[in-house]
């Protein structure tokens, strides 16, 4: 039995320990000392047990394990997870860097797969896609060219979170990638993002605004507001209006509209809310 540096020391301090009280029993009190000396020995056997236990343990736990008892044996590692796999990206033409992927129902949606590996496009990739929204899915496949990628066009129906998936193989090399793109009506959007900006100008001019149009929300707003937050504002109520009161079809363009201006207004110093209620 081995035991570590520690356990040997607690050994020895205890056992000083024990025959030091032992001693001066009997010198104090020896017929006493003698009648209590079978609690002495089982008081002493549990110590020394619990030492060499925990001892043992510690050993055990410092001791190297067998193979079989570490992590399962490495698998050969996969193409997806090696740093040589191939790298796959998603691109969609109509949607400017920096915006959600957001595509109107019934629209055609256009994608483009790149394949790269180690940092430079992969000619001759077999690209395969798939798309599911609820229960419907659609696949397609192709080949990469000279820049590395390959051009899908989808068209989903109906509304909810369109999950896209590719897997790209060349040379005994492969890749996954995967994205979701919201598929909305366009008028049922605008309309939730105005409501946001409704709850927030709300929040800042006090609920007697609840009551007010877009127009008037705007303008009140607007008061000592610089001229980009100002055009930014008017801009937003005028588009809503055309949506809610249905002047225009809701279109990617009106909706990309709403987006520019709320984005603006997200940078924008806002006015100053007592300001704005006295307007």
């Amino acid at each position: 039995m081995r035991l570590t540096s520690a356990g040997r020391t607690a050994l020895w301090i205890g056992g000083g320990g024990f025959l030091g009280l032992a001693i001066g029993a009997l010198l104090v009190s020896p017929g006493r000392a003698l009648s209590l000396s079978p609690a002495w020995f089982v008081a002493a056997a549990v110590y020394v047990g619990l030492v060499i236990g925990l001892a043992r343990e510690r050993d055990a736990t410092q001791a190297p394990r067998p193979a079989s008892a570490q992590q399962p044996a490495a698998r050969p590692p996969s193409a997806h997870a090696s740093p040589d796999a191939l790298a796959v990206r998603f691109e969609f033409p109509e949607v400017p860097p920096g915006y959600p992927l957001v595509l109107g129902r019934g629209e055609p949606l256009h994608v483009t797969i790149k394949v790269l590996h180690a940092g430079a496009p992969a000619e001759g990739a077999g690209v395969q896609l798939s798309a599911s929204l609820g229960r419907e899915t659609l696949t397609g496949d192709g080949v990469t060219g000279s820049t590395g990628e390959v051009e899908f066009t989808l068209e989903p129906e109906g509304t909810g979170e369109l999950q896209l998936k590719a897997e790209a193989s060349a040379d005994g090399r492969s890749g996954r990638g995967h994205v979701a793109v919201s598929v909305v009506e366009y008028d049922v959007e605008i309309e939730r993002l105005f409501g946001e900006f409704r709850a927030y100008a709300v929040g800042v001019l006090g609920p007697e605004a609840e009551s007010d149009t877009a127009r008037e929300l705007c303008d009140k707003l607007r008061v000592r507001a610089d001229p980009a937050t100002a055009r930014a504002l008017l801009e937003l109520a005028r588009v809503y209006e055309l949506v809610a009161y249905g002047e225009r079809d809701a279109d990617r363009r009106l909706y990309l509209t709403v987006l520019e201006q709320l984005m603006v207004l997200e940078q924008a110093e806002l006015p100053d809310p007592a300001l704005a209620r006295e307007a």
